[in-house]
């Protein structure tokens, strides 16, 4: 329906600034101490994620506390005995008793020597033969193994060519192809099955790999004996219809029972013949030591075509699953921009892509004709419920009777799991919603041989997980807002005296709803407890007290000349539960503003907005489901968006102070800050603040409004969205992107050219490819308008930023080893000395190493706290010596350093027992304050070129001009560098604008007032400005 609402005229208490245009409310007097709250809003919120309408009475918990794997992306079982087995993506398999209590994994395989970790890539698949462990059976230890590699095979076709690995293979997104492979490969374990023999290796198919992502990887055996394994696409959308010149975008259906001849030859099992068609040349084969089923759907006497295929129109089935009771294969398979879809696969079937996605059409036209029978999945997903399906199994355990026969299934972005039950007549599906995936990032599943699941998570350090009935659901939250006591007055919507007020210096973008942001911390007055203390930290995400709630109200201007005409939307809250997660509740305001009900599923409404000249226009408002709200307020983001240092760092609103320095005079952290600190901590701008550098106030919007996927360890870690990490560690200009929009030269940022950058068409769209993804019915053109500028401007050569790091595993270590004399398991890039890239716990060393950039010559202090030993070297001269078996202890040096760079190398070992590894430093460059060492400062080679210089503006005097006058006036700048410039005006007088390119303000004066004027000029990175009074006069 088109609602048309009423309007009120008088300000609400929450919106006492809307008549002065803020985007962002706040108190009208200056902050006191909240009154005490406990935690969970007094109690009115559940404890936990509450199991009412819309949520479930399932949660995730570890499986095998004990046992710790990293960046876990295969989980499977073998036919016999009851192990399980994990594959990490670099290519080291464990295995280990099923048993929850088992503390000790094995190592099965170890062939990280020849996976490349390409973006989505790596170890991929892992499954055995079916007589795998039988005794007696020419399989009894023959398993196969699905990876990326950067080696080559050798002159025989037939194995890897460890003389001709490429080191240096792109580990980031990537397009085209760069000297990495597909491979499926069978392998034979050691007597007694327990660990394999890498050595043994017999490549079966080797294909060139393209571009980022869409590998496939699902390997699994049917009742027929044959192998069946998924393969993606590779981001080239035609080869899923292509059977001539691919083996991409299938299910592939192979018959590996073959016998050995000798001599590189061999013999077919029964029903099945000799590959007709291989792969020969480029460094590809295919047709080794597998023959073709006789019934595979599409056979060609004269080798017209790859006979492999068991189906086709397949985009990116990342897994593939067989029901142990029916024998039907399940795949899982990942969308483009409509859809996420569950197929159940069948020989002879065309499953549609690129033409088709899910059950609607595809990106690419139909075809007058196509292959096979052309098949819908049996239940697809819009974007809004998932946006990386992760297929997983049929349940057929006995721990759940109430998901027996079940096909379980989740999503890597949303972490969203479903059981969903199949229609055998109709081949149509359903689901139901069980819970989330708590450790983020979910990626795999695995199912032991008694029908249990396991779920993996691809990033980090991370158990395996099972599902886990909760025996007693927790209550719903209340169903009416007045229930819970956050306001104190709901009609004039004042909030309850305990919560306190904060904005952002730049908030995301929610279709020009006004916002007002609130925090209940709990407490019994005084914030002197660690149960009542945020802890703080300068660069990522803070810490907050279980039972801290977060309330954020929105309301819609309904017109255009006067904003303060609002219908009240909805309020939400983010509260953070006993089991360190948080979960989101939306209640929808009534008509009347009387009270608002609590949401258990989305919903929308038009609403009629009056324009600046009369006219009208429908927008749609998208009131988000408990579940949406995860969507973006990501556990791995730290769930409390926008409550971190560089939004905070600012007052939030004219006559307040810096919210950092308030929040500390309160007591809210937990350790003191030093006021002298301040003003060194990251601070976002407004992209309305003129006086900032164009760059920063791009990449302060990218940050509000992509950072909460777009971060290291989160769903869409291609690029960095943080306002905190320096511009050229982002990896923003010139990556690439998994959907080109259209255009293959696209990538994240092309510097010159924002119609090459998918950010800003995103920014600039609304509907399936728009960024922010959710409920975004319009574009914030201001903020398109300024990115596209600062694309316009990038310098296209950015020195690359952190460190460079070598990765070691020994034993026995009591002190720093000798590096230079050891060989590294890992080498690559760091944006700060960092931990994070190691690939053990214990038994380990690192050494980082690159270039420190110091602009004031003086004397530096540098620190670092470790367990176990550290140092630190500048231009090879020990300055910190932190050596030995130690706890975390802290040991400082002080080195005179001239400016310019200067060579850093950082050491770290760990023996056993937890690791730790920070590093700080003071001096000139930090106005004597001790920060961390990150990489605003480090560099991993020295910079070319010379140093960016800002540009000038001239000096403007006082300006006057009388109501109704023409105005043009020139601003002055000169950039010695000759950098595109990038003019900026604040406070002009009513009927004035400026061209951001010429520098010309321009139009007529409207308004009798005298206004303070900032204009800036920037070139991106930096900015100069310039002050001035204009007065109006009456004419």
């Amino acid at each position: 329906m088109n609602l048309r609402v009423r309007q009120y005229s008088a300000f609400s208490y929450l919106f006492v600034l809307l008549a002065l245009g803020c985007s962002e409310a706040s108190d009208a007097a200056p902050d006191q101490p909240p009154s005490p709250v406990g935690p969970f809003l007094n109690g009115a919120f559940p404890s936990r994620t509450p199991s009412g309408p819309g949520s479930s009475d399932w949660d995730v918990t570890p499986a095998f506390p004990s046992i710790t794997l990293t960046d876990t992306l295969v989980v499977t079982s073998a036919p016999t005995g009851s192990r399980i087995y994990a594959g990490s993506r670099n290519g080291l398999v464990v295995s280990f008793e099923n048993d929850p209590g088992v503390e000790v994994a094995e190592t099965f395989l170890d062939i990280r020597d020849r996976v490349a970790v390409v973006w989505d890539g790596g170890f991929l698949g892992l499954v055995f033969h079916p007589e795998y462990g039988q005794s007696g059976s020419p399989f009894e230890r023959t398993f196969y193994a699905y990876y990326s590699s950067h080696c080559s095979l050798d002159a025989s076709g037939s194995t890897t060519d460890f003389g001709a690995c490429d080191d240096e293979y792109p580990r980031e997104a990537a397009t085209g192809f760069f000297g990495t492979y597909l491979r499926l490969s069978r392998f034979e374990a050691l007597p007694g099955g327990l660990v394999a023999d890498a050595s043994t290796e017999q490549v079966l198919i080797n294909i060139r790999l393209y571009n980022d992502s869409h590998r496939g990887g699902g390997l699994t055996f049917r009742d027929d004996g044959y192998l069946y394994v998924t393969i993606g696409d590779q981001f080239r959308f035609d080869t899923a219809q292509d059977i001539v010149d691919s083996l991409e975008g299938g299910t592939l259906r192979l018959a590996v029972d073959v016998t050995d001849t000798g001599g590189g030859t061999w013999s077919c099992p029964a029903g099945s013949h000799p590959p007709r068609r291989v792969f020969d040349s480029l460094g590809q084969a295919s047709g080794r030591y597998y023959c073709i089923p006789d019934d595979n759907p599409w056979l060609d006497s004269e080798g017209g075509v790859f006979e492999e295929y068991c189906s086709i129109g397949h985009r990116n089935p990342h897994r593939l699953a067989r029901d142990p009771v029916t024998d039907r294969l399940w795949s899982g398979e990942i969308g483009e921009a409509s859809r996420e879809e569950i197929n159940v696969i069948e020989c002879g079937n065309n499953y549609g892509w690129p033409f088709r996605e899910g059950k609607v059409a595809g990106v690419r036209p139909e075809p007058d004709s196509y292959l096979g029978q052309l098949t819908d999945p049996v239940i697809d997903f819009t974007r809004d419920e998932a946006q990386a399906i992760i297929g997983g199994y049929v349940y057929r355990g006995a721990k759940f009777s109430e998901l027996q026969g079940y096909y379980l299934a989740g999503d890597y972005v949303t972490n969203r799991i479903w059981a969903i039950s199949l229609d055998e007549g109709t081949m149509t599906a359903t689901k139901t919603y069980l819970t989330e995936f708590s450790a983020g990032n979910l990626a795999t599943w695995g199912q032991d041989n008694e029908g249990e699941v396991f779920m993996g998570s691809v990033v980090g350090e991370n158990p395996l997980y099972a599902l886990t009935r909760i025996e007693d659901p927790i209550d719903d939250a209340p169903s009416l807002l007045s229930q819970t006591g956050a306001f104190a007055d709901l009609e004039q919507a004042e909030p309850s005296d305990f919560w306190l007020s904060y904005a952002l210096n730049q908030p995301f973008w929610s279709d020009g709803a006004l916002k007002t942001r609130f925090i209940a911390v709990p407490s019994d007055g005084e914030h002197d407890t660690s149960d009542e203390q945020i802890t703080f930290d300068p660069f990522d995400s803070w810490s907050f007290p279980v039972g801290t709630v977060l309330m954020k109200h929105f309301e819609l201007p309904l017109e255009v000349a006067d904003p303060s005409q609002t219908v009240r939307l909805e309020t939400r809250f983010m509260v953070l539960g006993t089991d360190g997660q948080w979960y989101g509740l939306t209640y929808r305001w009534l008509d009347d503003r009387s009270d608002a009900t609590l949401l258990t599923a989305e919903e929308t409404e038009d609403y009629e907005i009056v324009q600046a000249d009369g006219s009208t226009r429908t927008q749609t408002w998208y009131f988000p489901s408990r579940l949406d709200c995860l969507s973006c307020h990501r556990q791995g983001s730290g769930g409390a968006l926008g409550v971190r240092t560089h939004q905070l760092n600012g007052p939030k609103g004219e006559g307040f102070g810096n919210q950092l320095l308030a929040w500390d005079e309160l007591g809210l952290f937990s350790e003191p800050l030093d006021a002298a600190t301040v003003p060194m901590m990251p601070a976002s701008p407004s992209i309305a603040d003129v006086s900032a550098p164009l760059e920063d106030r791009a990449r302060s919007w990218l940050d509000s409004n992509c950072a909460y996927c777009h971060r290291p360890g989160e769903a869409n870690a291609g690029f960095d969205a943080r306002f905190t990490t320096p511009l050229p560690a982002q990896n923003l200009l010139w990556t690439g992107v998994r959907n080109d929009l259209g255009d293959p030269d696209t990538v994240v940022i092309y510097p010159g050219d924002p119609a090459l950058s998918a950010a800003w068409q995103r920014a600039a769209a609304v509907g399936s490819i728009a960024m922010p993804p959710l409920a975004k019915e319009l574009p914030e053109q201001p903020a398109v308008d300024l990115l596209g500028a600062w694309i316009e401007r990038i310098d296209p050569e950015q020195p690359e930023t952190g460190l460079r790091f070598e990765y070691f595993e020994l034993f026995g270590l009591e002190q720093l080893p000798d590096f230079d004399s050891l060989t590294p398991v890992s080498r690559g890039t760091v944006s700060r000395p960092d931990l994070s890239v190691r690939e053990s716990d214990d038994h380990f060393a690192i050494r980082f190493f690159g270039y420190l950039a110091i602009e004031q010559a003086g004397e530096y202090t540098f620190h670092t706290s470790s367990d176990d030993g550290s140092q630190l070297y500048v231009d090879e001269e020990l300055v910190v010596d932190n050596d030995g078996l130690h706890a975390v202890q802290k040991e400082s040096g002080i080195v005179s350093l001239d400016a310019g760079y200067h060579a850093i190398t950082i050491t770290f070992f760990e023996a056993g027992g937890g690791e730790i590894l920070d590093v700080t430093w003071s001096g000139p460059d930090t106005v004597g304050v001790e920060i961390p060492l990150g990489p605003a400062q480090l560099f991993v080679e020295v910079p070319s070129g010379t140093p960016n210089r800002p540009p000038l503006m001239q000096p403007l005097s006082d300006q006057q001009n009388r109501r109704g006058d023409e105005v043009s006036l020139q601003l002055v700048a000169a950039d010695d560098d000759q950098d595109p410039m990038y003019y900026d005006a604040s406070g002009l007088p009513s009927g004035l604008h400026i061209d951001h390119d010429l520098g010309v303000i321009r139009g007529t004066a409207e308004r009798v007032d005298t206004t303070t004027v900032t204009v800036s000029v920037s070139d991106g990175p930096k900015v100069s400005t310039a002050t001035f009074e204009w007065t109006i006069t009456p004419n």
